[in-house]
C-alpha cells in the first residue's frame, strides 16, 4: 500500500501540466499518455520529470518487497529501462509497469524472504 501512496504522490506532483514561468495557464505544457512501454520509453528518452518521478515512486515502492539491491540514482534506473526497451522493442506495447518492473528486476534482481527472484527479459 505504501508504495501505492509513494507512486501516486510522485505522479500528483509531477504529472499536473506545468505552468510557464510567466505563471499563464495557457502557456502550460499538454501531458502526453503514460500507459504503454513506448509511452514510458519517450518520456525517459526525453528525461522528462514524469519519467524520473515514476521510476522513483517504483523503485522506492520495489524495495519494500526486494532487498540486496546495489545503491542506484534516478538517472541509473532511466538508464536501465531505456537499455531495456532497446533490447526488447517488441515488449514495448505492453503496460508501462511491466516493462519497468521487467527491466529492473533483470538487473537488480529481487530478493525476498532470502530468495532470489529473476524477472528475466521474457518473464
Amino acid at each position: 500500500m505504501k508504495r501505492v501512496s509513494v507512486l501516486f504522490l510522485a505522479l500528483c506532483l509531477y504529472a499536473r501540466p506545468a505552468l510557464s514561468e510567466s505563471g499563464d495557464p495557457a502557456l502550460s505544457q499538454t501531458l502526453t499518455p503514460f500507459n504503454t512501454g513506448n509511452d514510458l520509453m519517450l518520456e525517459c528518452r526525453n528525461r522528462t520529470s514524469m519519467c524520473y518521478a515514476y521510476l522513483l515512486g517504483l523503485a522506492v515502492g520495489m524495495t519494500e518487497e526486494c532487498t540486496g539491491w546495489p545503491s542506484w540514482t534516478a538517472e541509473k534506473l532511466r538508464t536501465i529501462v531505456v537499455r531495456y526497451g532497446i533490447t526488447y522493442p517488441e515488449r514495448l506495447g505492453e503496460p508501462r509497469d511491466t516493462i519497468a518492473i521487467a527491466a529492473i528486476t533483470d538487473t537488480f534482481g529481487c530478493t525476498h524472504d532470502g530468495y532470489i527472484r529473476r524477472q528475466g527479459a521474457r518473464g
